[in-house]
């Protein structure tokens, strides 16, 4: 699971993201990777300066998830985007 988080981390500007994405989503299914899964993005969500793509790649991952993924992910994002929202 972490090897599919590390393959859409690294993914090149311009390649498409929709495999990594979908494997990463079926995946939260299983409750152990679903911990893994959201641990590694809260984690990166709180990265700033030169590791900002890793807060975009997360947040995409993050609004993929919300859209295709189990209703936990849909609550956390949901929760993620309030506290988003409120930093602003």
């Amino acid at each position: 699971m972490l090897a599919a988080l590390r393959r859409g981390a690294g993914t090149p500007r311009g390649v498409r993201y929709a495999l990594p994405l979908a494997e990463i989503t079926r995946a939260a299914y299983d409750i152990e990777n679903y911990r893994q899964i959201m641990g590694v993005l809260a984690r990166r969500l709180q990265d700033q300066g030169e590791d900002w793509r890793h807060v975009y790649k997360s947040l995409l991952l993050l609004e993929y998830m919300a859209k295709h993924g189990p209703q936990k992910a849909r609550a956390w994002s949901a929760a993620c985007w309030a506290r988003l929202r409120a930093a602003e």
